[in-house]
């Protein structure tokens, strides 16, 4: 017998997962619904898999509805499980104040309905669900009302950590000085 659900979640990328895990935390009985395949490779490399064709990219042109001109953006979909957290560069930048008030400030689309402050509680509760890293000292990002859930990475670990992964692919990298030789 099938156990009553009592959400059901369509998509298993970084927004279902994460649906999933708040629901699931609360006490609700979730179903997730997936239409790709689970990945069958253990090298989890997207662009190892882009070469193989192993993940069916959907490029299709999308219409962003805005006031007057409309703007061409090319969008993929893809269909697997884990959905586009596989291709997810996994950086999570904040909108910056000054994008809320676009036609105030820029005369173009509209003024969003709400600004940054109404959503700032909400970057926090995503970033901590998500184990954001940042620096809290730069001055290039929006203000905060809490410091990053963790620390930023130095680019030595960034780059210790890119080496272990290549060298579990059996590719190398060194890092190089003066330019390539």
């Amino acid at each position: 017998m099938m156990e009553r659900t009592e959400v059901a979640i369509v998509g298993s990328g970084p927004l279902g997962a994460a649906a999933a895990k708040v629901l699931i935390d609360a006490g609700t009985r979730v179903t997730m619904l997936e239409a790709g395949k689970r990945p069958t490779s253990d090298r989890f490399s997207l662009l190892e898999r882009a070469v193989r064709r192993e993940i069916p990219w959907n490029f299709r042109p999308w219409r962003y509805e805005s006031v007057g001109d409309d703007l061409d953006m090319n969008t993929f979909a893809i269909r697997m499980l884990g959905g586009s957290s596989l291709a997810w560069g996994a950086v999570t930048p904040r909108f910056l104040e000054n994008d809320f008030r676009l036609r105030s400030r820029h005369g173009i689309g509209r003024d969003w309905p709400i600004d940054y402050d109404d959503l700032e509680p909400y970057y926090l509760a995503a970033e901590r669900l998500m184990g954001v890293a940042g620096s809290d000292d730069t001055a290039w990002w929006p203000r905060r009302s809490a410091p990053y859930p963790m620390p930023a990475f130095s680019h030595v670990e960034h780059r210790q950590i890119r080496q272990e992964r290549l060298r579990q692919t059996r590719y190398s990298a060194r890092a190089r000085t003066g330019g390539a030789k």
